[in-house]
């Protein structure tokens, strides 16, 4: 049970999940974090106004404290800031002269011998002269994650030997629905009734995130994060968000690495739309509590003149990397435990998970 201070958070949860079930009968409009809640996914947020609803300000701000991934201080890395601000501050961009300064600042990091900088010199070395191309209205995905994330991501976490990324191009996570029938009306036949029910109708929905970093341990990819991206945010009112699309997979995710046996696992995704840059964690602490917390929002930089953004974007992926690097390194003790006949300790009860809710839509 999730307590915090002298409140039953648990059970504020549980109202709070009840009384939207209620409404979603009555196909009441329902805002996207109320939509997570039918799926027992409780979205929290340092501002008050998009966390889940249902309880006050004080009570908010005491939640916060009481979850470590999200009263963690950001150290600014000084360095970074520094290169940022001259980079934006160049008043005649060539991609010489960009290229010289980058690679000033490449020398740096080489000779500090700091991991830390050694990346973030190796991304701006390949961002800043990408950033020097026009910007089109009408830009695709795939060209949008080339230009502006594929430096990035490639950087952080191909740097870690525990972790592996790619962009999907395939179908990467599948779940079953399963579609009550209708109980027959004649109920003289129970046994026939009871048949019914075992035999329920499936239908499968397909999830494809956009990326995925994996945990290189033993044969098999476990995936340990995502990410969804829009160029463009057009949100059409009568289909699931992007935002609750990454909820969703994430929680997929989470119910995979749980039923592998992994100690307490925590998901991670990020969420790109247009230059809007949001990361999120998942987990699994307490029974049927499936935590959603926005650890970072911030702007992405897709120009020069806006590089000074670019310190916000890396420490905020740099999370991540730190969230799925420790996912990693517990799926890794699982495999080895697995291959040893060991029992893995500390696993997450089979009995905590609760199943999807299935598609979910708006109505009008």
């Amino acid at each position: 049970m999730w307590m915090v201070e002298d409140r039953n958070v648990t059970d504020t949860l549980h109202l709070l999940r009840k009384e939207i079930a209620r409404r979603n009968e009555k196909l009441e409009q329902l805002t996207d974090v109320e939509l997570l809640v039918l799926d027992h996914i409780y979205f929290f947020a340092r501002e008050h106004q998009d966390s889940v609803p249902g309880f006050e300000r004080a009570v908010h701000r005491q939640i916060i404290e009481h979850i470590p991934l999200m009263s963690r201080k950001k150290n600014p890395m000084q360095f970074l800031v520094r290169w940022s601000n001259t980079i934006a501050e160049v008043e005649f961009p060539s991609w010489e002269n960009i290229k010289k300064i980058t690679s000033a600042f490449l020398n740096e990091a080489n000779e500090s011998r700091d991991l830390n900088q050694v990346i973030a010199a190796d991304i701006i070395y390949s961002l800043a002269p990408r950033l020097m191309q026009p910007q089109r209205a009408n830009m695709l995905e795939d060209t949008f994650a080339h230009r502006y994330l594929d430096a990035i991501l490639e950087a952080i976490f191909g740097s870690a030997p525990q972790l592996s990324c790619d962009w999907a191009n395939g179908s990467l996570l599948r779940y079953k629905v399963q579609q009550k029938q209708q109980e027959s009306n004649d109920s003289s036949n129970e046994d026939d009734a009871e048949e019914t029910q075992e035999k329920p109708v499936i239908n499968s929905t397909v999830f494809k995130p956009d990326w995925v970093v994996y945990a290189a341990a033993g044969p098999a990819l476990s995936a340990v994060g995502i990410l969804e991206l829009k160029v463009d945010y057009k949100r059409n009112p009568n289909y699931m968000t992007d935002f609750v699309k990454l909820a969703k997979e994430m929680k997929l995710i989470l119910h995979q690495l749980i039923h592998a046996g992994v100690q307490e696992p925590i998901v991670c995704g990020i969420l790109i739309e247009g230059n809007r840059f949001e990361t999120f964690a998942m987990d699994l602490t307490y029974d049927g509590i499936y935590r959603l917390l926005r650890l970072g929002k911030v702007r992405l930089c897709t120009t020069l003149r806006e590089f000074s953004l670019f310190p916000a974007v890396f420490m905020d992926i740099m999370t991540v990397k730190d969230i799925a690097l420790k996912t990693a390194t517990s799926v890794e003790k699982c495999h080895c435990a697995r291959q040893l006949g060991q029992a893995t300790t500390g696993r997450t009860p089979i009995s905590w998970l609760r199943p999807s809710a299935g598609l979910i839509q708006r109505v009008d």
